[in-house]
């Protein structure tokens, strides 16, 4: 079987090719009567309406579940986004901080520049 890479798995292979009829069941099947062949078609007809009900609930189940997923990946996303930006704001409030810190200190020594200043003219 050819499937160009899609199916590698051997379990998934084994189940696909599970599928198929073997020769065994071919003649079976070819050797049924019109009627017979009527019949049970109408019998997996009704096996597949029971089960579509559950089959679409657990399609249902599993798309919400999906969606959920996504919308938590998007929230995780946006929420490393703001944390990302939360740190680029602690390192400019840490850098303005440190800049009105040496202005503090260069006022400082202005001041005791003026002081000093004064005290040799007074002098």
């Amino acid at each position: 079987m050819y499937n160009k890479g899609v199916i590698n798995d051997p379990s998934v292979c084994k189940t696909v090719v599970d599928q198929f009829l073997t020769p065994m069941e071919m003649v079976r099947l070819e050797a049924l009567s019109s009627d017979q062949l009527t019949a049970k078609m109408s019998v997996f007809h009704c096996l597949m309406m029971s089960y579509g009900g559950e089959l679409l609930a657990r399609y249902h189940s599993f798309l919400q579940s999906h969606r959920l997923n996504d919308k938590l990946s998007a929230s995780d996303a946006s929420f490393a986004k703001s944390k990302a930006k939360g740190k680029e704001r602690k390192k400019k409030i840490k850098s303005l901080t440190k800049s009105l810190d040496n202005l503090h200190a260069e006022l400082a020594d202005l001041k005791w520049a003026v002081v000093l200043e004064a005290d040799d003219d007074i002098k």
